[in-house]
């Protein structure tokens, strides 16, 4: 999605606020130091943390070092401070929060147009999205900000349908991505995007569409 929010030559930038299991510098080929976590506890100023990936026009802030109790470091105030300093230098920030609530998802939340919840079509990750939609309302979180995306779709092969989970879950999917496990691996082993008549990377085009109209001058 951040590869695909480049066209029209934006410039997109790509937290990865996971600081327990993040792993988005492996498929961007970046180093994981100098990174989220090194600001947040200061050792780094922002300009450090910054990345520039093969992407044109894409730039990551990886993880950084994995710090050993992350929920103490999270309690610091500069990651709510850097979004506020960066959100004017960038057309768009995406930040891959994990399914941990703590305070760099509550930071990002509060800070999103947009909320992505990402489900498979299998009984316990609806229930788990079902409750997350639940506790976000409770701290008082626009149901309208948050967008369903099925993510692995197969038709006919899942547990229950996208219309179980639309029902369940009391929206309409924004996006349906495609199964393709094979050419989806062989991309990020490759350090390359997917090819652009691929399914997986149109359904993503159709998603950034829907979420901030890139129009259709993607490029590879």
């Amino acid at each position: 999605l951040a590869a695909v929010l480049t066209s029209n030559e934006n410039k997109v930038l790509l937290i990865d606020g996971d600081l327990r299991r993040g792993h988005l510098h492996e498929y961007l080929g970046i180093p994981r130091d100098n990174g989220l976590s090194e600001f947040i506890s200061g050792k780094i100023p922002i300009g450090e943390a910054l990345h520039q990936t093969a992407v044109p026009g894409l730039t990551l802030i990886p993880t950084g070092a994995i710090p050993p109790n992350p929920a103490e470091l999270l309690l610091h105030t500069r990651f709510n401070n850097c979004l506020s300093v960066l959100t004017p230098r960038f057309d768009h920030i995406i930040i891959d929060l994990p399914r941990k609530l703590d305070e760099i998802t509550g930071a990002g939340i509060e800070q999103a147009d947009h909320l992505l919840l990402v489900v498979q079509l299998t009984v316990p990750a609806v229930d788990n999205a079902s409750r997350l939609i639940e506790i976000l309302a409770a701290e008082g979180i626009d149901k309208s900000r948050i967008e369903l995306v099925v993510n692995r779709y197969r038709k006919n092969m899942q547990t229950c349908t996208v219309e179980m989970v639309e029902e369940q879950l009391g929206r309409k999917a924004a996006a349906l991505i495609p199964s393709d496990y094979s050419s989806v691996h062989k991309a990020i082993d490759a350090g390359v995007l997917l090819n652009r008549k691929n399914v997986v990377r149109a359904a993503i085009h159709d998603l950034a569409e829907k979420l901030v109209g890139v129009g259709h001058a993607e490029t590879d």
